[in-house]
């Protein structure tokens, strides 16, 4: 940087008006400096030790629309150009000052100045980018490094990134593109939403969003705000979005103590206290859909809570485990109808699932498959029922994801499907969940 650069950065340096500073920039442009627009933005792009004077410098600098004595055009990190057309577009902004809050190095720098002394001075530069180019500014803070605590950070990202989780009508290109550049920035901001405003519709709009972005479901229903993920994935359950047993399994080994706690207050709040007093199963079955649950869903959630299932993890404790004891015993005196599904440990779910292989791999035929679970049925060999319970529930659970099966599979599957309920193997509550 040019030694006279240097100085500005000086208590007596201070320009107070607009005119001044047109009078100085072209001064500077008479004495034939090399380079005074690089001097100029590696002098702002460092935080001064007079930093007020920095900022009345920084605002001049963006408000000056005289591209052949200064322009931020040329910055190297800059919002991608197909951002800026999108803001020239669909709003009538002058395109300097688009091209200045384009610059990744001036909010950077913006928000370094911001941890000193003038807080409110920096936050008053933002307020017009927010309300007139907030597709810049959300794109540009989801590049930008920050350093510890940046409360001005919070400050605007939750004042322009929830605009574009709502319908404006650039939503998906900015929520596309922040994603992938920095997921977690989005994963902060939806959780941040739905615990401002816990409710159905709010839920329903974020996984709206998780349906528009690519791959998204999964990471934002495994992040670290299990009583999100908790009534979020629920909710991708209930309009067969997730596959409830790998979630299920993953968050358990994964995380333990602090989700199942999480699982079983749901549970506790949404069903067992509200099914109290009552004594209607046609009422409890309604509290059931209104906290978008089912039969079936509590049954495979209670699968994943067996002893066989979470003993072999360690950050399961022994209070968790007599809390789902305790959530067991009190959500079944409710259900009593599923008691019928007995657990299920992995020698069983593996004989399982080899009889389904046996059947896609024509080692097995539909009748012979039928057979077997008829005698399987009605066995007094526990492993045996249990075996034909899992196959039912495996069954039953995957009925989600048939439409991904490839012709030959689904007419083997559609056809065993039909054989059982032709064979009345179900009964009770599994009928009624497999006519559904």
């Amino acid at each position: 940087m040019n030694l006279l650069f240097q100085n500005f950065d000086d208590p007596s340096f201070c320009i107070k008006d607009k005119k001044t500073f047109e009078f100085f920039l072209n001064l500077l442009k008479q004495l034939t400096i090399p380079d005074i627009q690089t001097n100029i933005m590696n002098l702002i792009f460092t935080v001064w030790e007079n930093d007020l004077n920095q900022i009345e410098f920084i605002e001049f600098l963006i408000n000056f629309n005289q591209p052949e004595l200064f322009s931020f055009k040329n910055c190297q990190r800059k919002v991608k150009k197909n951002f800026e057309l999108l803001v020239q577009t669909n709003k009538n902004n002058t395109n300097y000052l688009i091209e200045a809050w384009s610059s990744i190095d001036l909010i950077e720098v913006l928000f370094k100045i911001s941890r000193k002394n003038n807080y409110a001075k920096v936050k008053e530069l933002f307020v017009w980018p927010i309300e007139n180019l907030p597709e810049i500014i959300v794109v540009g803070l989801s590049i930008i490094k920050t350093e510890g605590d940046e409360f001005l950070f919070d400050e605007v990202i939750n004042e322009t990134l929830p605009l574009f989780l709502g319908n404006h009508i650039n939503s998906i290109v900015v929520l596309e593109e922040v994603w992938n550049l920095n997921r977690d920035l989005v994963i902060k901001t939806i959780c941040n939403l739905y615990n401002s405003n816990p409710d159905l519709m709010n839920l329903s709009r974020i996984l709206d969003i998780t349906q528009k972005l690519k791959d998204s479901l999964i990471p934002i229903v495994s992040c670290n705000d299990h009583n999100f993920t908790v009534n979020l994935a629920i909710l991708a359950v209930k309009r067969d979005f997730l596959h409830i047993d790998q979630w299920l399994s993953e968050r358990i080994s994964k995380i333990g103590d602090d989700f199942i706690e999480n699982l079983l207050n749901y549970i506790k709040e949404n069903v067992i206290s509200l099914c109290k007093d009552v004594t209607s199963q046609t009422a409890k079955e309604n509290i059931l859909e209104r906290c978008q649950l089912s039969l079936e869903s509590l049954a495979i959630i209670f699968e994943n809570l067996t002893p066989n299932k979470i003993g072999k993890y360690q950050n399961v404790s022994k209070r968790i485990e007599a809390e789902i004891t305790n959530t067991y015993k009190a959500i079944f005196e409710i259900f009593d109808e599923l008691q019928a599904q007995p657990p299920n440990s992995e020698e069983i779910e593996e004989a399982a699932n080899k009889m389904y292989e046996n059947l896609f791999h024509s080692e097995a035929t539909i009748t012979e498959i039928i057979d077997k679970m008829k005698s399987y049925r009605n066995s007094q060999n526990q492993k045996e029922s249990e075996i034909y319970a899992c196959m039912i529930h495996s069954l039953l659970d995957e009925y989600r994801f048939f439409y991904q099966y490839p012709e030959r599979e689904l007419t083997i599957i559609a056809t065993l499907f039909g054989q059982i309920i032709n064979q009345k193997l179900l009964d009770g509550i599994i009928e009624t969940i497999a006519l559904k």
